[in-house]
Parts: structure tokens; C-alpha cells; sequence
């Protein structure tokens, strides 16, 4: 294999904006890539000059491999970061009632938007542990506890074209920001539960 196709298998180049030193957003996400056995390279970096101002890193992440890549991509894309380019959100229909697609997308209970037909979308009653469900006809995204789920609702999948706004860099564990589900089943898997509310 070509050195430079290798290479493009590997590396990954994300963006972030905000408030990045005060909240140390950009550290945590410094530190989790190297915490997680991947490395990275600052391409650019723009610091806000007034305290309102919001600051800005373009970083190329690296990977030993692309499913080691995917992972820390995984873990950092929650801290606010966001690929270089954006792809478009992607969604899968719901097969049931009550029903996930494979790889569905468990949401924080930070801000988030979706990158869907050309713009970033705000999701609508954002709630911890639910998933984001998209009416392409009115351009809306909003969250969705299982419960409410039915057959055929378009369900966001994977990590692409979504981007988590953390509010005032608060710490926010791990744990926490993942949720129960967040990405964390096997693929062809499909989830079906009761909520007890």
C-alpha cells in the first residue's frame, strides 16, 4: 500500500471553537488522544484577544490504525471537536417501534447540533441518553427517549456531522458524556427496551 493512502487511513483532521484555554476544552482533548495511545499535530491555532472572543484549533489527529483512529475520534468528538470537513449527519430508519438502527447516536446533555443538507441544525430538547431523530421535511432534528420512537423515524447514526457545544467548559466526566449507549454496542445488535418513567 502507498505510503501517502496508509497515511490518509490514520490521520484525521478535526476542528474546535470557543472558549478553548479558559475551559481547557482544548487540553482535554490534547490530553484524551494521548491518553488513548494516538498522537496529534496542532495544524492551527487562533487565540481569541478579548475575553469574549472564542479561539480556534485545526488538529490532525493520529491513529495506529483505523479502528484506533475511529476510537479516539469517538471520545474526543463529545468535547466539542468536529471533523475538518464536515460530512453530512447520517441517519438509518427505525426497523420498529421502540427500536435503535445499528450504530445509533446517544446524545449528552450538552447543546448539539446536526450538519444536515448544507447547515448546522440545533437539536430540539436536548436530553442525556436519547437519540436524535431528523424530519427532513420541516429541517428539524430533537430528541427522543425509546419510549417514542416508531418504525421509520430517521435515527442519526456514527459520529459524523454532529457537533457537541460543551457548556461554560464545565469538567463533565467521561462516563457521563458517553451515556449509557453512546456508540457502545455491537454493531448488528439491535436494542430494544422498556423505559420506566
Amino acid at each position: 500500500m502507498p505510503e501517502t493512502t496508509k497515511n490518509k487511513l490514520i490521520e484525521k483532521e478535526i476542528e474546535v471553537e470557543g472558549h478553548l484555554i479558559d475551559s481547557m476544552i482544548l487540553t482535554r482533548i490534547w490530553d484524551r488522544i494521548i491518553e488513548l495511545g494516538g498522537d496529534f499535530e496542532t495544524i492551527e491555532f487562533r487565540v481569541g484577544k478579548h475575553k469574549t472572543d472564542t479561539s480556534y484549533a485545526r488538529i490532525l489527529v493520529k491513529g495506529q490504525n483505523p479502528q484506533h483512529l475511529e476510537n479516539i475520534l469517538r471520545e474526543i468528538y463529545p468535547l466539542g471537536a468536529v471533523p475538518f470537513r464536515t460530512a453530512e449527519v447520517k441517519t438509518a430508519p427505525a426497523p420498529a417501534d421502540k427500536v435503535f438502527p445499528d450504530n445509533f447516536y446517544s446524545t449528552t446533555n450538552n447543546p448539539t447540533q446536526v450538519y444536515f443538507k448544507g447547515e448546522w441544525i440545533e437539536v430540539e430538547g436536548i436530553m442525556m441518553d436519547k437519540v436524535i431523530v431528523i424530519d427532513p421535511q420541516a429541517k428539524r432534528a430533537f430528541c427522543k427517549p425509546i419510549r417514542e420512537v416508531k418504525k421509520g423515524d430517521l435515527i442519526v447514526t456514527g459520529e459524523e456531522g454532529i457537533r457537541v457545544n460543551m457548556q461554560d467548559g464545565a469538567r463533565i466526566s467521561r462516563k457521563r458524556q458517553r451515556g449509557l449507549f453512546h456508540g457502545g454496542h455491537d454493531k448488528g445488535t439491535k436494542v430494544h427496551l422498556q423505559e420506566k418513567f
